[in-house]
């Protein structure tokens, strides 16, 4: 019988911002004759997105372009949802857009 649990990555869903986690069975190895935890891939737990990998970075605050502060923004804000935003160019902070 396959053991079946989920591991937390910490990463997030970049569709739906869900939890992404590992599944992990445990499988029988005939070749050293015990079982062997062994990785099934990453899913969202809540959309059920399957990820080759773990997004990195998606939580992290974007930086101005021009002076290199943390913005308001998330990596994952969508463009159209922000202030400031230069197409081609990136985010750029309140007081960056001002001066």
């Amino acid at each position: 019988m396959e053991k079946k649990m989920e591991k937390s990555t910490g990463g997030k869903c970049v569709v739906c911002s869900g939890e992404i986690v590992e599944v992990i069975v445990d499988e029988w190895d005939d070749l050293n004759e015990r079982f062997q935890e062994v990785s099934k891939g990453f899913y969202c737990k809540k959309c059920g997105l399957k990820y080759a990998f773990v997004p990195k970075g998606i939580e992290e605050k974007e930086k101005c372009v021009v002076c290199g502060k943390e913005t308001q923004y998330f990596r994952n804000t969508p463009i159209d949802k922000r202030e400031h935003y230069v197409e081609g160019v990136g985010q750029v902070c309140e007081e960056c857009a001002i001066e």
